[in-house]
């Protein structure tokens, strides 16, 4: 897909392009940052933060990741918001693009969200080193447990081994009793497309923990 034949307009919002619209997404606020909807205007950015050799060493983005590869990502991310299946945000830090964070929902229905959600999250390479994300987490954290929000009772964090920034970032949060696991899932499959079994850091967050954490 070109931008000359972009599916979107020039400021839209990715989840209009959904044939449902909701279930959608609230928009958080906290003391420096708007969670809001990707949008066609956030994708020169993405494409940026996809190729940053961090995202290519501890994620699963596309090799050479191109304006199409954004563009089906968040075409993606529509249906599966539509579907129930996820809630994904692109953090916006007065008007800059600072990353996206979002919740997966593998029991997630138009009609309920489930009771868990699995944590992803980047920083773009322009942001990193001012606690955006710690502050993001929280504010997807407190939506993601509140009764009137998603309530949710678990949410999962991973991460492949050796990623200490988002290791970072989930202790800052409240992440604790952190874990090695395996999880082919994680990282890329091999030459062959066949899965890998990757060496992962992982930890559960329950509602409890949470509000005894942050609730004031």
């Amino acid at each position: 897909m070109t931008p000359e034949h972009s599916a979107f307009s020039e400021h839209s919002d990715f989840s209009e392009h959904s044939e449902h619209a909701e279930p959608s997404q609230p928009e958080l606020i906290t003391e420096r940052l708007t969670l809001r909807h990707l949008r066609e205007a956030d994708i020169p950015d993405i494409v940026e933060a996809c190729r940053d050799p961090q995202m290519v060493r501890f994620t699963r983005v596309p090799l050479n990741y191109t304006r199409a590869d954004a563009e089906d990502s968040l075409l993606t991310t529509a249906r599966q918001i539509a579907a129930g299946q996820i809630q994904r945000w692109a953090i916006d830090a007065s008007g800059v693009f600072a990353g996206s964070i979002e919740l997966r929902l593998p029991d997630g229905t138009p009609e309920s969200p489930g009771t868990r959600a699995e944590l992803g999250y980047y920083t773009a390479p322009k942001a990193r080193g001012r606690g955006y994300m710690t502050e993001a987490l929280r504010a997807v954290l407190g939506y993601a447990f509140d009764p009137l929000g998603l309530g949710l009772e678990t949410v999962r964090w991973t991460t492949l081994a050796g990623n200490e920034a988002s290791e970072r970032v989930a202790v800052k949060a409240g992440f604790t009793g952190i874990y090695d696991d395996i999880d082919p899932n994680s990282g890329r499959p091999d030459e062959n497309g066949h899965p890998v079994q990757h060496r992962v850091r992982r930890a559960d967050m329950t509602r409890a923990q949470f509000a005894a954490l942050w609730a004031h």
